[in-house]
């Protein structure tokens, strides 16, 4: 039986930040500060199998904090301060990046739902909405940005 992905990871002395789904394939991200070196990136997994020829290195964003697949198999990773898009095969996507609203100055997860982003603050105790363009989405009822608590 084929060692786990997490525990080959852990050798490695990488730290996983977050794991998403998209089109068949499990990306993991990855924060290299954790070893000591500037190798944020993503790995991708397939049937059980890692598909190096299909990873990435992060780019823009760096330090990644987690990881969710979007509208379209695209990927976005939360880190810096921003969310920023890559296509599967881990182009960025140009102008697909927002910046947080200042009140989620603590992130530490994403998720796409419904047409909307959802960013987890640890701080705030809240979940922001934000629009599939990066907006903070207003609740239907309140017209005032949509937060969880």
């Amino acid at each position: 039986m084929p060692t786990p992905c997490w525990r080959r990871c852990a050798r490695r002395g990488y730290d996983a930040e977050g794991i998403a789904y998209s089109n068949g394939r499990v990306y993991i991200a990855f924060d290299g500060d954790s070893i000591g070196v500037d190798d944020d990136r993503v790995e991708v997994y397939a049937n059980g199998e890692r598909v190096r020829d299909a990873e990435f290195d992060l780019t823009l964003g760096r330090d990644p904090i987690d990881i969710a697949a979007g509208p379209n198999g695209t990927l976005y990773v939360l880190g810096g301060g921003a969310v920023f898009a890559y296509t599967n095969s881990g182009d960025p996507v140009s102008g697909a990046h927002f910046d947080l609203a200042a009140d989620n100055g603590d992130p530490v997860a994403i998720t796409y739902a419904n047409g909307r982003f959802y960013i987890a603050d640890d701080d705030a105790d809240k979940v922001f909405a934000y629009t599939a363009e990066g907006q903070r989405a207003e609740s239907q009822r309140s017209g005032q940005s949509e937060e969880i608590q």
